[in-house]
């Protein structure tokens, strides 16, 4: 079984995708198949990626969408293990020879294929931030949840409906994650958004200023494992780890609130 982890924010700017890309590759390095649907790697490759080709991808975007593709042929890989599926993949589901108006499960049938053709054990989903399409799809495709939070009053109540529609739409699995926390501050905003949300919060995430810019050295959870945003993403990962097992969250016969 593949487990299906959507990332998701109610606001930009939150460092939703560093999270979502450092989780992906901290997985692939334990011995995982990973896929990573990033949600900005049709321009920019997304942190990490240094090696994806912008232009190559909407090369085979054109091919895809005359007939020379297969859909699974859209993903890079980036390195062992570890497949980018880029942006085009929210418009592919769309796509020829997919009907425009296409059935309810048409974007899931999209997620199938490529967790088929690629063997997947996870499948990452970073999403459009906000309850736009993009995060519809993905949350109604979504067996887990990250919810990532800044510490910021406007955030409040945008993330607790985000979390509200999240339950109601079945998502068994949810995880809070506070990033961007300043210095000292980790245990008291714990606290306070655990009890804001009432569930616990999966890990607290310093702010680290240098990793907006980080293009270097790959991924930074590798190329700086010690350093206290990369620990408390392997906390958020232990913790994923614990409710599910490697082989997916479905195995256990579905999901309950942490």
């Amino acid at each position: 079984m593949t487990t299906i982890l959507v990332v998701h924010s109610a606001r930009r700017g939150v460092g939703r995708s560093q999270i979502a890309a450092n989780l992906a590759a901290l997985l692939a390095a334990m011995g995982s198949r990973v896929g990573l649907v990033d949600g900005q790697s049709e321009q920019s490759g997304g942190p990490g990626l240094e090696d994806f080709n912008p232009a190559e991808v909407r090369q085979r975007w054109w091919r895809y969408l005359g007939g020379g593709l297969a859909l699974p042929d859209l993903a890079w890989e980036v390195r062992p293990r570890l497949w980018l599926l880029p942006a085009v993949l929210w418009h592919a589901w769309l796509a020829p020879p997919r009907s425009p108006m296409g059935e309810p499960g048409a974007f899931q049938q999209c997620l199938g294929e490529l967790v088929a053709a690629l063997a997947l054990d996870w499948l990452i989903v970073e999403s459009g931030s906000g309850l736009g399409e993009e995060a519809l799809l993905a949350l109604a495709a979504a067996e887990a949840l990250v919810v990532v939070v800044r510490p910021d009053a406007q955030e409040v109540q945008a993330t607790a409906v985000l979390l509200a529609l999240a339950e109601q739409l079945g998502v068994g699995w949810r995880w809070l994650v506070v990033n961007q926390a300043p210095a000292g501050r980790s245990r008291a905003l714990r606290q306070a958004f655990a009890r804001a949300y009432r569930m616990p919060v999966a890990t607290v995430l310093p702010l680290v200023p240098e990793l907006a810019a980080w293009h270097g050295d790959g991924f930074f959870a590798l190329a700086q494992p010690t350093h206290p945003w990369s620990m408390g993403l392997r906390e958020l990962l232990a913790t994923v780890q614990r409710a599910g097992g490697w082989r997916g969250l479905a195995e256990r016969g579905g999901g309950h609130d942490p």
